[in-house]
């Protein structure tokens, strides 16, 4: 199981540099360089504790014994954690205290932070997928191989 959570590891990474390059396009260098290597960075730092809800996430649903409510488990999943990233967001913005960002500066470092929140919250659903996807493709390969060695 170690195995498939760094290949899903370094597959994130890939996918934030790429993602972050795309996003980036119409910067200068320097800043394409700042954005990627910090998400970058968030999501490997972030992923080693992911790792821990992923595989409780993963336990559950293998507990789960009918293939509908297991699929339904993960497609509402994503929903509770959207519900719990909105109550990040109010946490972190303090819009009920009425105290909205005076300058360009605390704007960004604010969105900033969202976007790390975003990252930290969602993380783990996302190495879930990726390591049942591996999951999957292992599981098939295994069994072709066995049927050729036949």
């Amino acid at each position: 199981m170690e195995k498939k959570y760094w290949i899903a590891r370094a597959a994130l990474v890939i996918l934030t540099v790429a993602a972050c390059l795309i996003a980036t396009v119409n910067e200068d260098g320097t800043t394409r360089l700042f954005v990627t290597v910090c998400f970058a960075a968030a999501q490997l730092l972030l992923s080693f504790p992911a790792e821990r809800i992923s595989k409780r996430m993963i336990d559950v649903g293998d507990s789960i014994r009918t293939e509908w409510k297991r699929v339904l488990y993960y497609v509402v999943l994503p929903v509770a954690l959207g519900v719990l990233s909105l109550v990040a967001y109010y946490v972190i913005s303090g819009d009920w205290f009425g105290n909205s960002p005076g300058t360009l500066g605390e704007g960004l470092v604010r969105v900033f932070f969202y976007i790390l929140a975003w990252i930290a919250i969602f993380l783990p659903y996302v190495l879930t997928l990726c390591v049942l996807l591996i999951r999957k493709v292992c599981a098939s390969g295994n069994k072709k191989q066995k049927e050729q060695t036949k």
